[in-house]
């Protein structure tokens, strides 16, 4: 990290919580399939194919069941990603006092979806 910033290169080299975790894009990826089968059921209802909804339950029933407290992590990320830009866009901060928290941001964005991540996979449906 020394040697990155006296080459002037620390900008290209992530800090812990600096970078996007790998749970944030899974979170996003299982979040995007639970919703496309939320819209494949509510469509199989719409037309009457009593058959159709009940494949979709069968197949992914416990997952779709998480719908509405994985659109409660998304709000809470939204939540955190407005406060990101706030401190990005502050002009009353210092860049040390920026770069802790931001980091500090991070890190609970990525805890946030590490944990929701795990307990859908525990379901067995990812």
């Amino acid at each position: 990290m020394a040697r990155a910033r006296l080459a002037g290169l620390n900008r290209f080299v992530a800090m812990d919580g600096e970078s996007s975790s790998r749970f944030v894009r899974e979170f996003y990826d299982i979040k995007r399939e639970v919703d496309q089968y939320h819209r494949a059921v509510q469509d199989a209802a719409q037309r009457g194919d009593t058959e159709r909804v009940q494949d979709l339950m069968a197949e992914k029933g416990a997952a779709m069941s998480l719908r509405k407290a994985f659109n409660s992590v998304a709000r809470q990320i939204t939540q955190v990603n407005n406060a990101i830009a706030t401190v990005s866009q502050s002009s009353t901060m210092s860049p040390a006092e920026k770069t802790e928290r931001l980091r500090a941001l991070r890190l609970q964005k990525n805890e946030l979806t590490k944990r929701f991540v795990n307990m859908a996979k525990s379901t067995g449906y990812f």
